[in-house]
């Protein structure tokens, strides 16, 4: 798992800079270590790799101790509605592609247009809207206001 090895060694560089390190005003936390966000791009993953991000997210907060009330998103997912829609080759891909958009929470989605030009962003993002209205059954109103942050 390639998250849980980023986390394990945030968390051991962390530990030793703060043992090795006379200066208490250098972070020597895991959090420091990790970009303010990530973006999973054009996630094709399954709801199961959902899950264990999300729970990877969670185990980084519960190791620093960090209060849930004062805990933002860090991971985020985008969709596109060409790689995510168009290109699935199967009907079993695509059910699990859906099954993924729903496992995350809507404050967590991003649609992305992910087309060659500029020209088409508006289409593609259009697109990218209509495909996680149609899976999440919301308005295309609604996903847009939310993915608009």
């Amino acid at each position: 798992d390639i998250l849980r090895s980023l986390l394990d060694e945030a968390i051991a560089t962390a530990a030793n800079k703060q043992s090795n390190d006379n200066d208490s005003r250098q972070p020597s936390d895991p959090l420091s270590y990790f970009p303010p966000a990530m973006a999973f791009h054009s996630f094709t993953g399954v709801s199961e790799h959902v899950t264990r991000i999300l729970e990877l997210e969670t185990a980084l907060y519960d190791h620093m101790k960090v209060p849930t009330e004062e805990r933002r998103p860090i991971c985020y997912f985008g969709f596109s509605h060409l790689i995510n829609f168009i290109m699935c080759s199967s009907e079993k891909s695509a059910r699990k592609g859906r099954d993924a958009i729903r496992a995350i929470p809507l404050d967590r989605i991003l649609v992305e247009s992910d087309v060659p030009t500029s020209e088409d962003m508006r289409l593609g993002t259009a697109g990218s809207i209509a495909f996680i209205a149609s899976v999440r059954e919301m308005s295309l109103d609604h996903v847009a206001k939310i993915t608009a942050v």
